[in-house]
């Protein structure tokens, strides 16, 4: 893989999983970026949030971060990449959210009958092994935080 396909190849499979056609190129059992955030971990959260009367939507996106390669001395490459995670969460008709203490110190709201739209920032570090070696893309590391939360309109 070159360093330009990286990111939206790991989007791809952060937004499907192993339904990915890019699935195959990373090796997802170190990632724990994926077991975190990906579409897995999320199909198990919505269900969390249907029995405590919310509705859950995520989506990723590419920053516009520069997205810098470094070449290894074996020819693979170190990259780096950020990805905006946005999720947000609506309490169903009837129903008022807690955010959580985070959510609630950023957006200023300690309930919400409208729900709470949440920004997070990754920033990740990745090894693209050389051309023709059988190794997959890792993960190497990732640093995430929340950049916004606010009240839905």
């Amino acid at each position: 893989m070159r360093p330009d396909e990286l990111l939206p190849a790991y989007l791809d499979v952060m937004a499907n999983g192993s339904a990915s056609a890019s699935y195959g190129l990373f090796d997802i059992e170190k990632d724990l970026l994926l077991a975190n955030s990906g579409v897995e971990r999320l199909t198990a959260r919505k269900v969390e949030a249907d029995a405590s009367n919310s509705i859950l939507e995520a989506a990723f996106e590419a920053t516009d971060s520069e997205t810098y390669a470094f070449a290894t001395n074996d020819a693979g490459a170190l990259v780096t990449a950020a990805v905006t995670e946005r999720e947000t969460s609506r309490p169903k008709e009837g129903f008022e959210a807690v955010p959580s203490a985070t959510d609630a110190a950023l957006s200023g709201v300690a309930k919400t009958a409208k729900g709470i739209e949440t920004t997070y920032g990754d920033q990740m570090l990745f090894y693209i092994p050389p051309i023709g070696s059988t190794e997959k893309t890792v993960l190497l590391g990732y640093s995430q935080g929340v950049i916004t939360a606010k009240e839905l309109p």
